[in-house]
């Protein structure tokens, strides 16, 4: 329903929505609260270039941005940067131990219980060019989480074990352990076309395809209308896929999402066909959620955090640092660490 009306505007009134180019809202006279300051033009849709070349001209107030704008903004006149801190939605790539029969990609020479092994999973870990992706394509702004609680969140142990640096020499050793070096493979992976998750698909086909192990990596580059609907399938039908986590509060919302083997991605991705005791990672992140006592609480995801580096169930590309671009004129800008991009105050805006 709400992808074709209008359910409800707060301080503004919607005055245009002309799909797939803008969206005008007007300040809204009778509004019960606190005004809003100025009107709004969201623009919909502008490429990375159109984006940055229509803030430094002051055509836009403001861009969605992310690290990879920073080379050619930094240093515009009238523009102010933001970057400080990092998001809560780290990048990863998700590995699918649960593939039907016959869905993958006719190239793919992969079986469907590839991901079932852990050395194939820390070998695609070992493998990745970290250095490459945080100073590349992030410009610096990024650090590292373990699987799977963010830096930022509750639970989160600076002591537990991350995949932060390349070690190309461990994983051939795991590839070949696992059968699948010399020999080789060729496997997919889909991602939204011209972002850091394409990006992030490039790096891991460079890696991985700079082994010895005659590896090939095919990234499929898609609209991003395209990706949804392949990313909402389930089963899903790719090995492999790019995205970033979602952003939540609390670290059980991750944990949950992203490691329960009974949770939202644990059955979809089949992650009770991989974990070494997948009932164990079960009742800790169970036993988690209901724990009152804030240290027994942290030290249980300490194991998990600990635990969970030897059976990753995704490749964590890299922790996105927080990064924004607006023109210097704008009044009461702030930052939404669990949503830092253009958001719905823009009644707080003023110039």
């Amino acid at each position: 329903f709400m992808q074709g009306n209008m359910v409800g505007t707060g301080p503004y009134t919607l005055t245009a929505w002309n799909r797939g180019e803008n969206i005008q809202l007007e300040i809204f006279d009778n509004y019960w609260g606190t005004p809003a300051f100025l009107d709004v033009r969201i623009e919909i849709g502008p490429t990375p270039d159109v984006r940055v070349l229509g803030l430094r001209a002051g055509d836009f107030d403001t861009i969605e941005a992310d690290p990879s704008f920073i080379g050619d903004i930094e240093g515009a006149e009238g523009v102010t940067i933001f970057g400080q801190g990092l998001t809560v939605e780290p990048i990863h790539i998700g590995f699918n131990l649960n593939i039907p029969e016959g869905a993958l990609p006719a190239e793919d020479t992969i079986p469907t219980d590839f991901f079932h092994d852990p050395l194939v999973r820390r070998a695609f870990n070992h493998a990745f060019d970290y250095a490459g992706f945080i100073d590349g394509a992030l410009g610096g702004f990024g650090d590292f989480n373990p699987h799977y609680i963010p830096q930022g969140i509750f639970g989160y142990d600076p002591a537990a074990p991350v995949y932060d640096a390349q070690d190309l020499a461990m994983a051939e050793q795991l590839f070949t352990e696992a059968g699948y070096c010399p020999e080789g493979f060729v496997v997919s992976v889909i991602t939204e076309e011209a972002n850091l998750f394409e990006t992030a698909a490039l790096v891991l086909k460079d890696s991985l395809e700079s082994l010895p192990c005659n590896i090939e990596v095919r990234v499929l580059a898609v609209a991003e209308a395209q990706f949804d609907d392949a990313h909402a399938q389930d089963p899903i039908e790719y090995a492999m896929w790019v995205k970033n986590a979602d952003p939540f509060a609390d670290p059980h919302s991750y944990v949950s999402s992203y490691q329960h083997p009974d949770g939202e991605w644990g059955v979809i991705h089949g992650f009770a066909n991989g974990y070494a005791d997948p009932e164990k990672v079960g009742d800790l992140i169970d036993a988690a959620e209901i724990e009152l006592d804030s240290d027994a609480r942290a030290a249980i995801y300490s194991e998990l955090q600990f635990m969970l580096y030897d059976d990753p169930m995704w490749l964590i590309a890299g922790q996105e640092g927080v990064v924004a671009a607006y023109r210097s004129w704008l009044k009461g800008w702030e930052s939404n660490p669990l949503w830092p991009r253009p958001s719905l105050k823009f009644a707080l805006i003023d110039k």
